[in-house]
């Protein structure tokens, strides 16, 4: 039976002395607990001194995450994620910005903990610079907190990463909107609406908002 199967490989654990040996074996008897025992605590233990044995393993990062999502236990997982994240030691850029993205869906989603969100996504782009969609996720969250100087920071950083000229477009008309609106900044304003009329000379948006604006200033 499975109890007694759990068994078995707890004594082989004490067997084997090197910790290299034991991993496979300590992995088999974790799943064994989660599956088949429904020993949910005991899985998490064992998963747990498979990653710190072997930081790299992969599986153990993945059984454990998931098995903590089970439970919903967030802030744990939140963790679990941030210790793996360690494990990477700068290595893997890919991995990362794939790990520092389900902390921020954890953060934002399931915790409700924006300052949080909004922390992971700039350490994403202290990872990679360009990367969009922590960009795209930055705006979104500025703009529900009502961060707008971080809003236009970010807009602008956007419209310097991208190639498409109507995302472009809409990126500077947005901040011109932006500034004038929420932070009453409107020279910045205007000069955000001559950018977009360099790029698109007939965009009726920001010709009636330039009009707008250079009324209010008399010119």
């Amino acid at each position: 039976d499975f109890r007694s199967l759990a068994e078995i490989y707890a004594a082989e654990l004490v067997l084997f002395d090197d910790v290299e040996q034991q991993i496979p074996r300590r992995f088999r008897l974790a799943d064994l607990l989660d599956t088949q025992l429904h020993d949910q605590e005991a899985a998490i233990a064992q998963y747990r001194q498979v990653v710190a044995a072997a930081p790299t393993h992969a599986p153990a990062w993945r059984a454990l995450g998931a098995l903590l999502a089970r439970q919903q236990r967030w802030q744990d997982l939140l963790q679990m994620h941030e210790e793996e994240l360690a494990a990477l030691q700068d290595q893997d850029q890919d991995q990362a910005l794939f790990v520092l993205g389900k902390m921020a869906a954890i953060a934002e989603t399931r915790l409700s903990d924006l300052a949080t969100a909004i922390d992971v996504h700039r350490r994403m782009l202290r990872w990679k610079p360009d990367y969009l969609p922590a960009m795209r996720a930055l705006g979104r969250l500025y703009s529900r907190v009502g961060d707008f100087e971080s809003l236009v920071d970010i807009n602008r950083r956007e419209a310097l990463a991208i190639r498409d000229r109507k995302q472009i477009v809409g990126l500077y008309h947005r901040t011109g909107e932006i500034l004038e609106s929420q932070l009453g900044r409107d020279e910045d304003a205007a000069e955000a609406d001559r950018k977009v009329l360099v790029l698109m000379p007939n965009h009726w948006p920001a010709l009636r908002a330039l009009g707008r604006l250079y009324a209010k200033s008399g010119k």
